[in-house]
């Protein structure tokens, strides 16, 4: 969704007030460029352009700064991490098939680790981090097992010995067996702790999947969180699959 989109939709808000707009707006920029800062002329100026309000630019700087939702440096104002799921509620309507952008700070799976991979890898680690983020643990822990069983399938496909993970019949070995392949001794060279956290991964994953009695709670989740880190990185190494610069 590009700005002028975005503020179409933000027009419509009849309910929310000129600062709240202003938010929104920068909200959004901030989804662009974590830590984004701007002045109330220049967000003025976007809902001038845009259509969304005509406010007065140092009534809207005094407005802003009352709603505690911002940090302000001279003239310029940033969104507060711990105020970007507020002001997403307000515009919560208007996001119809748009991903939550979450900020470096509440990120389930550090963008460092998986960042410059490739889009598909990056695209699961995004979702992966807004289910974490939303409470959607279920699925944040189906997406670990997706995640792992990938890179697996990359580092021996990088390697050349894909024939090692497959069947007779030419098919991948679902990931208990190719856990199994990893961990032996003719493996992926791996340190202990990686392999050490590839079957509680799995098992998390599986639960969440398969068992219909079964919930993940955000206890869960964070209990493998350090190995799946751990376990990413590695993996992500081994398979070459961080971009050159």
């Amino acid at each position: 969704m590009t700005l002028k989109q975005f503020c179409k939709r933000l027009a419509r808000l009849q309910e929310l007030t000129s600062a709240q707009k202003a938010l929104a707006i920068l909200w959004f920029l901030d989804g662009q460029s974590p830590g984004i800062e701007k002045t109330s002329n220049e967000l003025a100026g976007i809902m001038r352009t845009e259509r969304v309000g005509n406010p007065n630019t140092n009534w809207l700087a005094e407005r802003i700064g009352k709603t505690g939702c911002v940090f302000k440096r001279a003239n310029s104002f940033r969104l507060r991490e711990n105020k970007k799921a507020e002001v997403r509620s307000w515009i919560e309507s208007i996001l119809d098939g748009v991903a939550v952008e979450v900020g470096l700070a509440d990120q389930y799976l550090a963008e460092s680790v998986w960042k410059h991979t490739r889009g598909y890898i990056e695209k699961v680690c995004t979702q992966l981090n807004g289910c974490f983020y939303h409470g959607y643990y279920d699925a944040g822990a189906v997406l670990i097992r997706r995640l792992i069983e990938t890179l697996i399938i990359e580092c021996y496909e990088h390697l050349h010995r894909e024939n090692e993970i497959k069947d007779a019949e030419g098919n991948y070995l679902m990931l208990s067996g190719l856990i199994e392949k990893v961990i032996d001794t003719s493996g992926l060279e791996l340190g202990r702790e990686a392999k050490k956290a590839l079957k509680k991964l799995k098992s998390i994953g599986d639960r969440s999947a398969h068992n219909r009695r079964f919930n993940a709670r955000k206890s869960d989740l964070e209990e493998v969180k350090d190995g799946l880190r751990v376990t990413s990185e590695e993996l992500l190494h081994v398979a070459d699959l961080y971009l050159r610069k």
